[in-house]
């Protein structure tokens, strides 16, 4: 291969190793100068993607679980970041990563293993998945009306505890409880487990001005 300089702010990701020789054309059957592509671990490959080169940005790869990935421009060492690289994610920058260790694997189990029949016959009559059906539901209640709280370590806590062992927890309930409200108290805690890591990022100094979400559980709810 033909070995090029990597240029441009974001190097360490996207960029490509060279382009493709006549030679090694030849033997692949692929067109001589196609590029040839560097690995990338998925969810930092998210931040250059989502237009984030600069400072400041957090970028929230959510799914089963949420990477939470920014960019500084200087190094500390704090309570709930899981890592810190130089160049790690954009060239000339200081790579952070927070994450949590479920966040739609939290919504699916409920759904699979919690939610009552009659929940999935409603939302069926109305030709919607039954995610959507309790998502429309949990949206009529206003933060914390229920009066259920959970947490969101229903398969540990990445961070800000580091504690693989430890469970999830939904205290609150009565006769009374609705499926919709134990929806919209998972949801508070993702959200809560979320908010928790940019408190840890502020209270260590690295700044915190955008929020950026990815991933395909943003691409599926609509968030």
């Amino acid at each position: 291969m033909a070995q090029t300089k990597l240029r441009g702010p974001i190097a360490p990701l996207g960029a490509r190793a060279g382009r493709l020789t006549g030679e090694m054309a030849a033997i692949t059957g692929l067109n001589a100068g196609t590029a040839v592509a560097v690995g990338v671990i998925d969810a930092h490959a998210m931040v250059p993607a989502s237009g984030v080169v600069t400072p400041g940005k957090l970028v929230m790869a959510m799914g089963t679980s949420t990477c939470h990935l920014l960019l500084s421009d200087r190094e500390v060492h704090a309570e709930g970041i899981c890592g810190v690289v130089e160049d790690g994610i954009v060239a000339g920058c200081y790579g952070y990563e927070a994450g949590q260790s479920a966040v739609g694997d939290i919504f699916a189990w409920y759904v699979e293993q919690a939610v009552p029949q009659y929940v999935k016959d409603a939302a069926q009559r109305e030709g919607i998945g039954v995610h959507e059906w309790l998502e429309r539901q949990a949206a009529k209640y206003r933060p914390g009306e229920s009066g259920l709280l959970a947490l969101d370590w229903w398969n540990g806590n990445r961070s800000v505890l580091m504690d693989a062992n430890v469970s999830g927890l939904l205290l609150g309930c009565t006769l009374q409880t609705k499926p919709e409200e134990i929806y919209r108290a998972l949801l508070e805690a993702t959200a809560f487990g979320t908010r928790r890591i940019i408190e840890a990022f502020a209270d260590s100094g690295v700044e915190i001005s955008e929020l950026y979400a990815c991933g395909g559980l943003p691409q599926k709810h609509g968030c």
